[in-house]
């Protein structure tokens, strides 16, 4: 399917597994160059080379507390440092604490 992604820029929170993880990998496969983040770093840095190996796009990954306004700002920052700008974003994710 072309949903005419191909060079845009997607930030993915909450991407190291499960459906946060699936979603950047199919707008890898769109084309879409990705910025991911999630809390634990070995786990972000190893979906983005996977991410990498399987879609050869470039990936940006990031430790990201998505509970953390400043940990967000820098992931944003992170972001836009590295892309130039932002297209797309993916907020994934409601823990129990937090359903809304």
């Amino acid at each position: 399917m072309d949903l005419k992604l191909k060079g845009k820029i997607a930030m993915v929170a909450a991407s190291s597994k499960g459906i946060g993880f699936g979603i950047a990998l199919e707008l890898a496969k769109e084309g879409t160059k990705l910025s991911i983040g999630s809390r634990t770093e070995s786990d972000i840095l190893e979906a983005g080379k996977r991410i990498e190996n399987e879609t050869g796009t470039e990936v940006l990954a990031s430790v990201l507390d998505s509970s953390d306004a400043n940990s967000i700002k820098n992931w944003i920052d992170l972001s836009l440092d590295h892309f130039g700008g932002i297209d797309c974003l993916v907020v994934n994710g409601l823990s129990a604490s937090n359903p809304w």
